[in-house]
């Protein structure tokens, strides 16, 4: 099935231009066959509907299938515009040509090849910055968020809630709720993403840290159980 933001533009852009060009299914199914690709309309048919995705084999000839399907130039960057209306995807269309180009910077000129060695490791430090974000559940935010605050747990699970239930925040943690505030926002730069994220975080923790204040002196009439507070939390990232 199609679970892959770069796929799902490629097969979309390949149906886009076969209509253009008034070809048919059959029509790409051939030009495969001619380079030796074993496809027929129905295969082309699942590719284009998202039920199959493209072999490394099949990726690294789209542009060539297509052009003598449609008997027209048709590049990879018209199969993969980089004006692709999601960050994740301009993203990761990024990072593919900084792998295609490896190899040709590896027999290229050395600054060629340091070059490309810079913009794989600013992709690989932006990967890891994601990918260690996503790895923390809420409860470990709230560990986190606590630490940093000098308060325990529960306290700052009590002040998200309240914040949740005055209609502030929408979300029940940190994460979901900055990237909420964030949805409307161009994130397509990863420079300019990280400093508005930064700068939503500070000021939900700025929020927390008001909620807190407020809520020092009269702990005592809450009704819901610290510990219930802080499990409501937790399971938000589990449903």
């Amino acid at each position: 099935m199609d679970n892959h933001p770069v796929h799902g533009l490629l097969r979309r852009t390949m149906r886009q231009i076969r209509e253009e060009h008034a070809k048919s299914l059959e029509d790409v199914a051939q030009a495969a066959r001619e380079l030796r690709i074993n496809w027929d309309a129905s295969v082309v048919s699942r590719t284009e509907n998202g039920h199959r995705q493209l072999t490394l084999t099949e990726f690294l000839n789209i542009d060539t299938i297509m052009s003598v399907a449609c008997d027209d130039v048709v590049l990879l960057s018209d199969l993969l515009p980089c004006e692709a209306d999601d960050a994740e995807t301009r993203s990761l269309l990024e990072d593919i040509v900084v792998k295609l180009a490896t190899p040709y910077a590896a027999v290229a000129d050395p600054q060629d090849r340091t070059l490309v060695r810079a913009a794989a490791q600013k992709l690989l430090k932006i990967r890891m910055e994601v990918l260690d974000e996503h790895r923390e559940t809420p409860s470990e935010e709230l560990r986190r968020l606590a630490d940093e605050f000098g308060v325990l747990n529960s306290h700052v699970a009590q002040a998200i809630v309240a914040l949740n239930e005055r209609g502030q925040w929408q979300h029940l943690n940190l994460r979901s709720e900055r990237e909420r505030r964030l949805a409307n926002e161009d994130l397509s730069d990863p420079a300019r993403a990280k400093g508005l994220r930064v700068s939503q975080t500070r000021q939900l923790k700025n929020e927390i840290r008001d909620e807190l204040a407020a809520k020092k002196g009269s702990r005592g009439q809450h009704h819901e159980s610290a510990e219930r507070v802080a499990r409501k939390v937790a399971d938000t990232g589990r449903r």
